[in-house]
């Protein structure tokens, strides 16, 4: 199965994150650790919106860097996504960054942040520290000027008026500093600002009606180490062309959500109002969230008043009655506490026409709550932009296109399957998986009796007709785990698993008595269970099993691992899309773990062997399976 990319060179030049709306992949390659980016964008009539973020010498980011959200001129998918202004002006409402962790995706929220942050933010005295932080990882940058700029647009007068607002700077001074618009085709000036020995000059725009005697105490205020905003903002005036501009940066663009960011108490305040309160009742409930309110309360404690929240379940007893339970937030799962959060903040942004940076939207949240996010967002949006970041990277080439396509109701122009993998190989993002160690999990050197293969040349035609089991390992910090699955060769679903810190029979057994416990004694008599000859399918105590319950009994003739090619497979999915990418501590860790992804890969996990079904949903199913992939592809 192709995958994306983890290793490139780096590139010297100038980078452009583009989230064009049908050419939806472009590639970014990050200077740290030479990992690149995979960018999607899901670019409806709006008003004030950012076209472009520019960036350079900071964080991660040695060169300069253009994050844009202007779309291409393809009409795809464009009532949903793509926002035009003006003629010439079309903008992105979603963009979505794909990539590792530790491969510098965080630091572009991390730029939203600084920039929010530094036009407000008033230090003390002049000898308090900006805060921006350069490109660290070479010699000569962390001495050189920091460099950003934001260019947007803001609708006044039922035209989109573009203004581009940009700053140089380092820990101690921000050495220039400038707003400018166009109010036609040429730009005009509102402030330009310098500093020379650690003093501040403005020089302000022609155009603005402001006395002398202001532009001094504005100028007086503005601290070597501030932006003209914050020394603004001190001032008792009002400048319509600031006024205008620092509304739209100050409560349009929103602190930034990172996983280290708890969301529950912006949520519990937004609870308090109404409107808002049943959006978010909504929210969760469409998300198949069983909870009917919320609400807060207080409780005294020895250090004064606190606040908790209060979700109330409603559970219908085998009566049909309806039984509502009130649950404080501590016992509630992280996924559940995580949407509540994000539906507030979808919620204000929504009705702010806002832009807010959500970093690792995948934390803790389920991918099709992800999927539910972003589609909700996109329908109920006029006004409002989403920077998303996620490091799930591992679905593959065309179950990523199967993913990103299902987000849409309108999706008669998306690109093709293979033209989106053609499109990976032409922009170098097809690698090899690296050999990993090696562990032996089969021993056919025994006395037990080794049985026929009964599949060969066998097409299945329905679920349950023939099982193939397989072992496994899992690499933990306590050592080595041993995973047992039985995979149905029809719909490829994972009918039954054990793991276990050894090779014994009682874990195979274990999965065994799972899936058989699924199935009734009628279809276990028509029913083939193919394994390898090792010791552990071999033994008395399984074969016992089996021959109780009906099931005849098939083995491979040789070490070939064609012929167990299915069970294989799945073993493969689970270990190169999830396990291989995770650090599990302990066993009793690994099993939480197998769990999660076990029931991702059966429910959530398209196949290209099964028509691009889940295995649940194949499982469902009798007759033919449709196969989706080319020749030179891998059945994934």
């Amino acid at each position: 199965m192709p995958i994306l990319s983890k290793n490139a060179k780096p590139i010297a030049t100038k980078h452009r994150i583009s989230f064009a709306n049908t050419h939806f992949l472009c590639k970014y390659h990050n200077l740290i650790d030479e990992i690149p980016f995979i960018l999607c964008n899901f670019a409806s009539k709006v008003n004030d919106m950012i076209a472009e973020i520019k960036f350079k010498n900071m964080y991660s980011f040695k060169n300069e860097t253009i994050l844009s959200f202007e779309a291409d001129k393809s009409e795809d998918m464009a009532s949903y996504h793509v926002v035009e202004l003006a003629p010439d002006v079309r903008l992105l409402k979603v963009a979505i960054v794909y990539g590792a962790n530790a491969s510098g995706k965080s630091n572009i929220v991390k730029v939203c942040d600084f920039i929010k942050s530094f036009i407000t933010h008033t230090p003390l005295n002049k000898a308090e520290q900006v805060g921006v932080v350069p490109f660290l990882l070479n010699k000569t940058t962390p001495s050189q000027l920091s460099e950003f700029s934001i260019s947007f647009y803001i609708v006044q007068d039922d035209k989109a008026v573009h203004y581009v607002y940009s700053a140089s700077l380092d820990r101690a001074h921000v050495a220039n500093e400038s707003l400018i618009f166009y109010p036609s085709q040429q730009p005009a000036t509102i402030f330009e600002r310098t500093t020379e020995n650690n003093v501040s000059a403005i020089k302000f725009g022609q155009k603005l009606k402001v006395s002398n005697a202001v532009k001094e105490e504005i100028t007086l205020k503005c601290l070597p180490n501030m932006s003209v905003f914050s020394a603004y903002m001190q001032v008792n005036t009002s400048i319509k062309e600031i006024e205008t501009v620092l509304n739209y940066l100050n409560e349009r663009m929103m602190s930034a959500v990172t996983p280290m960011v708890s969301l529950n108490a912006f949520a519990e305040k937004s609870i308090k109002e109404e409107v808002a309160k049943d959006y978010i009742l909504r929210y969760l409930q469409e998300a198949d969230f069983n909870i009917s309110n919320i609400s807060t309360k207080e409780q005294e404690t020895k250090k004064g008043m606190i606040n908790y929240t209060l979700f109330q379940h409603k559970v219908s007893d085998q009566a049909g009655e309806s039984n509502f339970y009130d649950f404080p937030e501590m016992f509630e799962s992280d996924g559940t506490l995580r949407t509540f959060g994000m539906a507030a903040h979808i919620q204000h942004i929504l009705r702010q026409n806002a832009f807010l940076a959500i970093d690792e939207v995948d934390n803790s949240l389920h991918p099709k709550l992800i999927e539910y996010i972003i589609e909700r967002f996109l329908k109920e949006s006029q006004q409002a932009q989403l920077l998303l970041t996620t490091h799930y990277d591992g679905l593959g080439c065309a179950k990523l296109y199967l993913i990103v396509k299902r987000l849409f109701d309108e999706n008669d122009n998306m690109p093709g399957r293979d033209a989106f993998i053609e499109l990976l190989r032409k922009n170098g993002l097809m690698v090899r998986l690296k050999r990993r160690r090696h562990y032996k999990t089969t021993d056919s050197r025994h006395h037990y009796r080794k049985y026929p293969n009964l599949i060969a040349d066998v097409v299945p035609s329905r679920p349950n007709e023939i099982w193939v089991s397989d072992i496994t390992y899992v690499e933990t910090g306590e050592g080595v785990c041993y995973l047992s699955l039985i995979t149905d060769t029809y719909s490829h679903k994972i009918v039954g698993w054990a793991v276990g810190p050894t090779l014994e029979t009682i874990y195979p057994l274990e999965a065994l008595k799972m899936a058989l416990s699924a199935i009734d004694d009628a279809t276990a008599k028509q029913l083939i269970h193919h394994s390898d000859r090792g010791c552990q399918y071999c033994s008395n105590e399984y074969v016992a099993e089996l021959k109780r319950r009906g099931v005849s009994i098939s083995m491979t003739q040789s070490g070939d691992p064609l012929e167990n090619a299915v069970a294989e497979r799945a073993n493969g999915i689970l270990k190169v899309e999830w396990l291989y990418k995770m650090a599990i501590a302990t066993r009793n860790e690994c099993r939480d773990v197998l769990e999660r992804i076990i029931g991702f890969y059966n429910t959530e996990r398209p196949h290209m062997s099964i028509g691009m079904q889940t295995p649940e949903e194949a499982h469902r199913q009798c007759g033919e399976q449709r196969r989706c992939w080319k020749n030179n592809y891998v059945m994934g």
